[in-house]
């Protein structure tokens, strides 16, 4: 894991800094190993439509 820390002056009072607040950044490094990136296929989550169409299902009355 590497560590990107920015400090950063955030109250400035008559010219005066009053208050220095410190953030940090965490991220993985990165692990590319030139493979090609295999892709999830969206049309496997299309619906394709029913053989029954609505003339054949039963009517509730």
């Amino acid at each position: 894991m590497q560590k990107q820390t920015i400090q950063l002056a955030t109250v400035v009072k008559n010219g005066v800094i009053q208050k220095v607040g410190n953030s940090s950044i965490y991220h993985s490094s990165i692990q590319y190993d030139g493979r090609k990136t295999k892709w999830f296929d969206d049309s496997k989550l299309i619906h394709k439509k029913s053989s029954i169409d609505s003339s054949q299902l039963p009517i509730e009355k």
